[in-house]
């Protein structure tokens, strides 16, 4: 086990929880190798199935994902995690199996608890329908929040309003042992650069605090790729993503 394989566990079963609670996702576990199928409610996805594995061999992967719940042919992404260092080193062994590497993202964490900072936005817990609706209306292309996000409470969705709107949002999931991952934040751009994302990083943090865990994990979009580390975030484990472009070697 490397010092890292907790950081890729916590942020897997977190991420394969969520998707599942809200979207009715299938998940399969295999322990190192698992994986997600997306739902006709995730249209934004460019295969229908996800793979994550904490095993770099490709042979070794390939014979795991012979085992996952697959049709012949199906396309997926394959989600390989390693150190920083590693990148280059698993992206030429991947591609030599048949890959294409797409990109490496990171999984960064801040050990808690974390500093506190003063805000006056009031941030909110969705605990009812009318909250959902509440936020869904504030944005005009899709519902950021599904109706399913009141079925597991170990999966919240915080809001943070500000001119008598929803401003922004964001998710904190507790499924894993001693880490908290936050997912899908978003401030609309009407109100950026008013404190918004901080306010609600704040209060999912005490909240993933209250809840006993020593870490809060998150995977931060393109945009705000070093918006986090102002806050203490530090990557923790990569994971490079792959896409199949030719037929598997023979086994």
């Amino acid at each position: 086990m490397t010092d890292y394989d907790w950081a890729a566990r916590a942020f897997t079963q977190s991420f394969l929880d969520s998707y599942k609670t809200l979207y009715g996702c299938q998940t399969c576990l295999l322990g190192e190798v698992n994986s997600l199928r997306y739902s006709k409610k995730v249209l934004t996805k460019m295969e229908e199935c996800e793979v994550f594995s904490l095993v770099q061999d490709p042979s070794v992967v390939l014979q795991e994902v012979a085992k996952l719940p697959l049709s012949a042919g199906e396309r997926y992404s394959l989600n390989i995690f390693h150190s920083e260092s590693d990148t280059e080193a698993v992206g030429k062994r991947f591609e030599s199996a048949g890959f294409h590497y797409a990109f490496t993202n990171v999984v960064r964490g801040l050990p808690l608890p974390a500093a506190r900072s003063e805000h006056s936005i009031q941030v909110n817990v969705i605990v009812t329908p009318d909250q959902i609706r509440y936020v869904n209306l504030s944005h005009q292309f899709f519902q950021p929040v599904p109706d399913a996000v009141l079925n597991n409470p170990a999966i919240r969705a915080f809001y943070a309003d500000l001119d008598g709107q929803a401003a922004g949002w964001g998710l904190l999931v507790t499924t894993a042992k001693d880490a908290a991952y936050i997912s899908d934040m978003f401030t609309l751009p009407s109100f950026r650069g008013r404190g918004v994302a901080e306010a609600l990083l704040g209060a999912m943090h005490q909240a993933a605090e209250a809840a006993g865990k020593r870490y809060c994990l998150l995977v931060p979009s393109i945009m705000a790729w070093n918006y986090y580390q102002r806050y203490g975030y530090e990557t923790l484990v990569c994971f490079s993503i792959f896409h199949r472009v030719t037929e598997p070697p023979a086994l």
